[in-house]
Parts: structure tokens; sequence; C-alpha cells
């Protein structure tokens, strides 16, 4: 049998509303946030089989879903932008670049507060309804939010929702290490040359199963200076994510 044919990906903007529990309500006593993202994915063509009927949309046909958070100074369209949606979905990826609350992308809404910061990938896991089948993207600033997230799945002996991590440079390394060290959730750490790579070797000590890429000649966003050779990276990643271990 003739393997399915992929000719596009689509990429559409959505928006949704996300309750947050008491607990992470704001300062302000906000407990609704309307979350703008990307959701990219690959299109199968007419007769091409896999899984889909003619023409229809195929959302994560590997099984694996991808979730790019940003930094500061970029957005959900900076991984349009570079190519990194186009590239991971025409692998069959499912992938969801969200305009993090605060930032510079079309998420108006803001989180204030520590505890927000800590619960709100674990709330938008929820409404995602991602597993374990799952790897999450998270530069710089975003660190807020990835490593508390990180820790709370590292300390699950069953039902871990996340399947893999790629931190690019994080924030708050400090602040949540002793809760991550001896993390069992396999990490990609990626950081610029010439943006403190021991610190990348240090955060990389703290996962059981890890590999550290360092770019050559390249700043804090990596990714920016060097995007195919990112995109190829967390492909890579991703694939090996999606094949169960045993047939590694």
């Amino acid at each position: 049998m003739a393997a399915p044919s992929f000719a596009e990906v689509i990429v559409e903007e959505r928006e949704m509303v996300v309750n947050l529990p008491p607990e992470i309500a704001d300062e302000e006593g906000r407990q609704r946030v309307t979350l703008r993202y990307l959701e990219g994915s690959r299109k199968a063509t007419e007769g091409g089989g896999g899984g889909g009927g003619g023409g229809e949309g195929v959302e994560g046909a590997s099984g694996m879903t991808v979730v790019l958070l940003h930094g500061r100074a970029f957005e959900a369209k900076t991984w349009k932008d570079i190519g990194t949606i186009d590239h991971l979905a025409a692998a069959g990826h499912r992938v969801i670049a969200v305009d993090l609350p605060g930032g510079k992308g079309r998420t108006s809404d803001s989180l204030s507060t520590r505890a927000a910061h800590e619960g709100f990938l674990a709330v938008l896991w929820q409404h995602f309804d991602l597993t374990n089948r799952s790897v999450l993207v998270s530069p710089s600033l975003s660190g807020r939010y990835s490593l508390p997230f990180v820790a709370q799945q590292s300390r699950l002996k069953t039902g871990r929702q996340l399947g893999g991590y790629v931190p690019v440079a994080p924030v708050m390394v400090n602040s949540y290490s002793d809760k991550i060290s001896g993390s069992e959730v396999p990490a990609l750490v990626l950081n610029g040359e010439r943006d403190n790579p021991e610190r990348a070797h240090f955060l990389a000590g703290l996962f059981v199963n890890h590999r550290v890429v360092i770019f050559k000649g390249a700043g804090h966003a990596c990714y920016m200076d060097q995007p195919g050779f990112f995109n190829d990276l967390v492909g890579q990643f991703v694939m090996q994510r999606a094949v169960p271990a045993n047939l590694q």
C-alpha cells in the first residue's frame, strides 16, 4: 500500500476562555482568561488516507502534540514566521502556539501572581485534553510557566501528562531546581553559545534523560539566529517521543 500523501499545512487563529480555579486567580480576582493561540495541523490530500477521509484535516496524525510558548519580545506568530509550526505540523504533529497572558501577542488578559503562573499550564493541559504524548517548548520568560509545571509533573509516579520538555534559556531555574532535580521527563536543553551556556548544563543535569545542544555563535533567542537548526532538533526530539521505547 502506498504511503499517505500530505500536501498542505493548515494554521488557524483560535481563541478560548480559560476558567482558572480560585486558588490561582490573580490579585484582582480574575478567574477567566480569553486565550488566543495558533493551531497547526496537516491536511491529507484527497484519497491520501492517514486515518482521515478524503480531503479531511488530520490533526496530530503522529499522536503527538507540541505546545509552543514564547519569551517577552515574541508571540505565537513568531513560531509561524520562523517555520516551526509548519515544520512540526508537516511531520504529523498537532501544534499549539500560545499567546501568553500579558505578553506581546493577541491575548490581552494578564496574570499577575506567581500562583497564577504556576498553575496556568495545568489548566491549559486540561482544556486541550493533553496526555503524556505532548511536548512543551519554553523559551526565556515563559520559564515562569513551564518550570513549575515540569516540577509538578516530575513528582507524579503515574498519570504524567508531559512527554518531553524543550527549555531554551528559561528564567527562574534556580527557583525550581530542587523540585525538578531527578526528573524523569525527557529534556532537550537548548542554549545560545553567547548566552551563558553553563546555565544550560546545570539545567540539563536536573533531568535523568537529557540532551544539551549549544548553538554556536547564537545569542539568547537561538531559535531566531538559527531557525532551521532549531526546527530540526525539536522535530527529531518530538518524533523520538512518538516512537514507543521498545521500538527505538
